[in-house]
């Protein structure tokens, strides 16, 4: 692709993003990209349960009915390494510099286990602003381990709520805030396969849904900030990329 050319492809993206508040990068990764962190899932696993496949329903069975060694699997795996190499990957990174000028990525890395049927951990209508409470020009990038369409609980987006700017959580119910009055807005639902990417505003309303499927849905959470803006204080500090 010549310069031009790319530099037009580089500005319909800046612009989707820009009036949409998201941005769906398909086909971003090779089929194998994901296959370390797949064998470090493994083998954290493993030590609770003997794991030959991480996508079984056999595996989503033993960990849909021991919830506490979810929990263990899930703390382990928060902030390793290999995810911290994702975040920093040129694929990815080149996308972020399109959307924020002087990018870093917070060191606080997710990698969700959503098990089927599952209601409690299920992360409603909100804005990823309000949880991790850094700057106004900050995104996240959602990535599935799986092809991720209704029946695995694909993401909801509202196109274009980033730009009602921070909204007050005002719903309490036990952990979970949800903004009000919001709801007669646009919805997509956005279905993904295993080597795309989701880049989205962190003041975009969002929501994720039921995984209905027989297996679990592996997601990973990567969230960058502008360097030249106050970062978040509870994200475990950030590094350049």
């Amino acid at each position: 692709m010549d310069k031009s050319a790319k530099a037009n492809e580089e500005g319909l993206i800046g612009n989707q993003y820009n009036e949409h508040g998201y941005y769906l990068a398909k086909n971003l990764f090779k089929i194998d990209s994901f296959s370390n962190i797949e064998k470090l899932i493994s083998v954290v696993i493993s030590e609770h349960y003997p794991c030959n496949d991480i996508h079984s329903p056999d595996t989503a069975i033993f960990l849909k009915t021991n919830p506490q060694t979810v929990t263990k699997i899930y703390e382990k795996l928060q902030n390793n390494a290999r995810l911290i190499d994702l975040g920093r990957s040129k694929p990815i990174t080149d996308i972020v510099r399109l959307f924020i000028k002087d990018p870093s990525l917070y060191l606080k890395s997710v990698l969700r286990i959503d098990i089927p049927f599952e209601y409690k951990e299920l992360a409603y209508w909100h804005q990823d602003d309000f949880y991790v409470k850094g700057n106004d020009e900050e995104l996240t990038v959602w990535i599935p381990l799986q092809n991720t369409s209704i029946p695995q609980g694909c993401l909801s987006v509202m196109p274009g709520s980033h730009r009602l700017g921070r909204l007050e959580h005002s719903y309490v119910t036990g952990k979970k805030r949800v903004p009000m009055g919001i709801y007669d807005r646009e919805v997509r639902l956005v279905e993904m396969s295993q080597n795309d990417a989701l880049f989205f505003s962190s003041l975009l309303v969002h929501s994720s849904n039921l995984n209905f499927s027989e297996e679990i849905r592996y997601s990973i959470q990567l969230r960058y900030t502008s360097r030249g803006k106050s970062p978040s204080t509870i994200m475990k500090g950030n590094i350049d990329v």
